[in-house]
C-alpha cells in the first residue's frame, strides 16, 4: 500500500514565503522611491542655500569695500589701544585730579614726571592742628586706592624721611 503524504501543508507555506517576499520586495522598492525622493529635495535646497549664501557674500563683499566701512574695521580692531591712548594723554585731567585729592588729603606735592600712564611725584606731609604727618601719610595710602573715583594706583613706596614733615616718593599707575 502505498503511503500517501498530505502536501497541503507545503503549498500553503510556499505561498505564504511568496507573499512575504513580495512584500518585503515592495517595501524595499518604497523606500528606495522615498530616499531618491528626499535625496533630490535635499540636493535641490542645498543648491538654492549654496545660491543665496553667494549672493550674500557677494553683498558683504560689496559692502566691505566701501571706505568708510574699511576705516571702521580697523577702528573696531585697535579700540582698546586707541582708548588707552587717549586716556593716557589726558595730563591736565590727571594734574587736577591729583590736586584735588592732594588737598583733601593734607598732601604737598613737588615735581611731576608722566611716562606711559604712569605719575611720578615727589610727595610730603606735615604736622599740623590737622592731625600728625605720619597719619596723614597712613589715610592717604589707605583710602586713596580705595575710593572709587580714584584714577590711579600707588605703586608701593619703598622709603619714608622725616618726622614733622615727612617726604616721600610715589608713582600713581592708571587703571
Amino acid at each position: 500500500m502505498p503511503t500517501i503524504v498530505d502536501t497541503t501543508f507545503y503549498k500553503n507555506k510556499k505561498s505564504m514565503n511568496f507573499y512575504f517576499a513580495l512584500g518585503f520586495l515592495l517595501i524595499v522598492i518604497l523606500g528606495t522611491l522615498g530616499l531618491y525622493f528626499y535625496n533630490s529635495n535635499v540636493i535641490r535646497t542645498t543648491s538654492e542655500l549654496e545660491s543665496e549664501i553667494s549672493r550674500i557674500e557677494k553683498s558683504i563683499d560689496e559692502v566691505q569695500s566701501d571706505p568708510l566701512v574699511t576705516i571702521y574695521n580697523v577702528y573696531s580692531q585697535n579700540k582698546k589701544l586707541l582708548d588707552t591712548k587717549a586716556l593716557e594723554s589726558q595730563i591736565p585731567l590727571f594734574v587736577s585730579h591729583l590736586k584735588k585729592n592732594f588737598i583733601k588729603y593734607w598732601v604737598e606735592a613737588k615735581g611731576f614726571a608722566y611716562t606711559w600712564g604712569e605719575i611720578t611725584t615727589s610727595l610730603s606731609n606735615q604736622t599740623t592742628d590737622n592731625g600728625y604727618a605720619f597719619e596723614k601719610v597712613v589715610r592717604f595710602l589707605r583710602e586713596y586706592p580705595q575710593d572709587e573715583k580714584a584714577l590711579f594706583d600707588i605703586n608701593m613706596i619703598e622709603s619714608f624721611e622725616g618726622y614733622d614733615r615727612i617726604w616721600y616718593e610715589t608713582t600713581f599707575v592708571l587703571r
